[in-house]
């Protein structure tokens, strides 16, 4: 049997990551590595993980916190599996996910990564949203850089790839959105497929970082510096934050400077951005309210930053 190393970075998830964990011991499929790294928690998470009893659960805790992106990317170099799989410690997947992953590698042998659908749930366990993903490369390729359809923590991804392309690329440490920039380098050399069944459960987390009132555009900006790096490689065949060319760099810089600038003009614009965020995130009421708020608050501002959105 092929050997799955799934990997399982852990920070301040102790209501959580039992579950998390279970869902992996309780797998169909019995032959996986799970390697967890408390990374620093404050609460007992470490505690709760060290419960555990299971010889194929491996544990490499830090010392202090070093983020997500280093502890990701230690996981990764450590992974002795065939195949490579994430679970985030507060979240589940459903005890047929190895299983179904394995198969559709075995039924697509040009395939490099497999997702799955996914199923958005609050604290109390109420569904709020069940992905539709396309299935094919062709569908999950079609709208990217603008948009990601897949759940980057439900993918697993052969060893191969992982040794072709790595882990996490540094830049994107503290700032979010290296998944995304490291499936959109899987798939310019990969097949991916999305099966049709719903087999990664996350919690909305309200005090997550991409949930809460921002203290800075970091978090905002992301999402347009992959697109822009994305446009890099499609044009000079790599871009800024992957290789040692200066102009690439130089080109890059330029352009966060130029984000950094519609902060600096429009002083409202990342208030606004958090409203409108709240209302495509179902809050209405809170997002409408918020929008009114920064609309009275600089009225000429909001209405160039409509003009802008409606060109």
């Amino acid at each position: 049997m092929e050997l799955v190393s799934v990997i399982m970075p852990a920070y301040n998830a102790a209501p959580y990551i039992g579950v998390a964990i279970e869902s992996i011991i309780n797998q169909t499929y019995s032959n996986w590595e799970l390697l967890i790294a408390d990374d620093g928690s404050t609460d007992n998470t470490r505690e709760i993980i060290e419960k555990y009893d299971d010889s194929r659960i491996k544990l490499y805790h830090n010392n202090c916190n070093q983020g997500n992106l280093k502890t990701v990317n230690k996981l990764f170099a450590m992974a002795a599996g065939d195949y490579i799989a994430i679970q985030d410690a507060d979240d589940w997947c459903d005890t047929t996910k190895l299983d179904v992953q394995l198969q559709a590698f075995k039924n697509h042998r040009q395939i490099g990564v497999c997702g799955t659908q996914s199923v958005k749930l609050d604290n109390n366990g109420k569904v709020l949203k069940r992905s539709n993903f396309p299935l094919t490369h062709e569908g999950i390729t079609k709208f990217i850089p603008e948009d990601y359809t897949f759940t980057s923590a439900s993918v697993m991804i052969r060893r191969s790839v992982y040794l072709d392309i790595g882990g996490f690329n540094d830049y994107f440490d503290r700032r979010g959105g290296a998944d995304w920039y490291w499936i959109s380098l899987i798939l310019e050399r990969f097949k991916m497929l999305n099966v049709p069944q719903h087999l990664y459960f996350y919690r909305y987390n309200p005090a997550s970082i991409t949930n809460t009132k921002p203290s800075n555009a970091l978090n905002y900006t992301v999402g347009r510096v992959i697109a822009f790096l994305y446009h890099q490689r499609k044009r000079y065949g790599k871009d800024g934050v992957s290789g040692n060319d200066n102009s690439l760099k130089k080109q890059l810089k330029e352009f966060e400077n130029k984000l950094d600038r519609l902060y600096i003009m429009d002083p409202l614009l990342l208030d606004r951005e958090y409203s409108v965020r709240l209302c495509t995130q179902g809050h209405y009421y809170k997002g409408g309210i918020s929008l009114v708020s920064n609309f009275l608050r600089g009225p000429l501002l909001f209405f160039k930053w409509l003009l802008s959105k409606l060109k």
